[in-house]
């Protein structure tokens, strides 16, 4: 409740330009310095696994610092921790 969208915040959504994932984390880190963004929704939990992983490299906690959200449920890469994630009933759903 009262928060705010912010168009200017949202990356690598179509049909918007598309950021390359080794600028991807700073990009993440602006719009926190600049907008004070402490939340990201990741489309999917592989790009949240990346983001952890580029943020941790710069010394960036999650959830601490930055909370992070994907979906899908996949199974999380050695060393990192399980971001929020929805899991779809892929299975069922097919």
């Amino acid at each position: 409740q009262g928060q705010v969208f912010l168009p200017e915040a949202v990356v690598n959504v179509l049909p918007g330009p598309r950021i390359p994932n080794d600028q991807l984390v700073d990009e993440v880190l602006r719009i926190r310095r600049r907008h004070g963004v402490t939340a990201f929704v990741c489309g999917a939990d592989h790009q949240a696994f990346m983001l952890m992983r580029g943020l941790a490299e710069r010394g960036v906690r999650v959830p601490e610092d930055i909370s992070l959200t994907g979906f899908d449920g996949t199974p999380v890469p050695l060393g990192l921790e399980q971001p929020a994630t929805i899991r779809s009933p892929l299975r069922e759903m097919g």
